[in-house]
């Protein structure tokens, strides 16, 4: 999406309502993925509605233009990309976030 940007008049160094977000420098780091969530629709309306809170960065409005917009709303309800610490991982990723947690 990140490459995308310019296409549409945005500039991914200078991005948020204050353009003090440069977003290239979240695609120079690999993390590793040992969870693959897919969100449900109500899960993704939450998402929006929590995006929308961050008002200083233009949350709930819609200055990406609406195309782009679009192509973000659909790819947040994809999936989601987790890593974490502890308990350790497993070799496959895992479709549950509290999987190997004692219950």
């Amino acid at each position: 999406m990140i490459k995308l940007m310019p296409l549409f008049g945005q500039n991914p160094h200078h991005f948020g309502r204050n353009k003090d977000i440069d977003l290239t420098k979240t695609t120079s780091v690999e993390y590793p993925v040992h969870a693959v969530i897919r969100p449900t629709k109500q899960a993704s309306e939450i998402r929006v509605r929590a995006e929308a809170c961050h008002a200083s960065q233009g949350g709930g409005q819609r200055h990406r233009g609406p195309l782009l917009f679009r192509i973000t709303a659909m790819l947040n309800r994809q999936q989601d990309y987790f890593m974490r610490e502890y308990p350790p991982p497993t070799r496959h990723p895992e479709k549950d976030l509290f999987e190997g947690l004692p219950k």
